[in-house]
């Protein structure tokens, strides 16, 4: 019986349909992951592919607009994008390791940078990091809690905030140190691994013979 489960399970996403990242999680947590990293959603479209995941109507507040398909009148004007979620309870620690999981999926989701303006940590915040996209585009995205409520939310910046605006992170601490030994090592070891090797006959070299017979005319006079 699991075997069949299984083999429908590898079936319908092979076919496309959206299955939910995290089992027994929030249904919100699950609608989230599922569609607010998907581009080119309209507002209807979001909360179809929302009620078909979680239910309609649905069972959390959803605040979606996206300004490159439609007007978002009153809306900030740092944010071109924004997709959030908003819902009864503390489910904070579910829903960062939900969107972190998600976002460490092939494709990835941009790479961390640091904090664009004008988004800073707030009381309840769990989780908030600006993320590298492609075409030097930049998006944040923000988890925590506020008057008894979880609320996750990932914003796409206007074209104009660039990743020079936002500077990478990089890593601090003893990490960097070690990359560096790491890498002198390897780099000082392994002429010594190949010169022993050779002197104790486990390693040989090999000519490689060159027949200007397999190379055409053109390279020819190029390696003459």
């Amino acid at each position: 019986m699991a075997l069949v489960a299984r083999h429908i399970l590898g079936a319908l996403s092979l076919c496309g349909l959206a299955m939910p990242a995290t089992a027994g999680t929030h249904p919100a947590i699950d609608a989230f992951v599922s569609y607010c990293f998907k581009a080119g959603q309209t507002v209807e479209r979001a909360r179809v592919n929302m009620e078909s995941l979680a239910g309609a109507p649905l069972p959390f507040d959803l605040t979606f607009w996206d300004k490159s398909l439609e007007p978002a009148p009153g809306t900030p004007d740092h944010a071109e994008r924004r997709c959030a979620v908003e819902f009864q309870g503390n489910h904070a620690a579910d829903a960062v390791a939900a969107v972190q999981a998600k976002m460490a999926e092939q494709p990835v989701f941009g790479t961390p940078i640091s904090l664009p303006a004008p988004y800073t940590t707030e009381p309840g915040t769990a989780y908030l990091e600006g993320r590298a996209l492609l075409r030097g585009r930049v998006a944040v995205v923000h988890v925590g809690t506020r008057q008894g409520k979880t609320f996750i939310a990932v914003d796409r910046l206007p074209e104009e905030v660039e990743i020079s605006d936002a500077r990478r992170k990089h890593p601090n601490g003893w990490l960097p140190h070690r990359q560096k030994l790491l890498r002198a090592y390897f780099e000082a070891a392994r002429p010594l691994f190949t010169l022993s090797a050779t002197a104790h006959g486990t390693a040989r070299r090999d000519v490689v013979p060159f027949t200007q017979t397999t190379l055409s005319p053109q390279t020819q006079s190029v390696c003459a």
